[in-house]
């Protein structure tokens, strides 16, 4: 996933109609994410390059929403929510264990 990840191309400048390739402090952080923060078995239901080449997860289950996005300089912002209402939403520096308590929230029963 890292190699494919890195090898992305370049496709030039963002503007409506298309992104460029997340920077590698994005990709970084998605992949620490994906690999070592949320549980093996539960893949991200979408994931996406942003506009300002970040890159968004987001996880859902029943009416929850788990949505972490990883900006260009791989600090995150995290939206969970229930039914579409947010619930918390708030920033982290980068990513690190406390990540995994949405994980816990997400897989607990509503």
């Amino acid at each position: 996933m890292s190699r494919h990840a890195a090898n992305l191309p370049e496709t030039g400048e963002t503007d409506q109609w298309h992104v460029t390739k997340p920077t590698w402090e994005a990709r970084r952080g998605a992949l620490a994410i994906i690999k070592f923060l949320a549980p093996e078995d539960y893949p991200p239901a979408s994931l996406a390059v942003t506009l300002d080449r970040g890159v968004e997860l987001e996880w859902q289950k029943g009416q929850k929403t788990l949505a972490i996005e990883v900006d260009a300089d791989g600090s995150l912002e995290i939206l969970a929510s229930v039914a579409s209402n947010p619930i918390f939403e708030g920033k982290l520096k980068e990513p690190d264990f406390r990540v995994s308590r949405f994980f816990y929230w997400l897989d607990a029963l509503p």
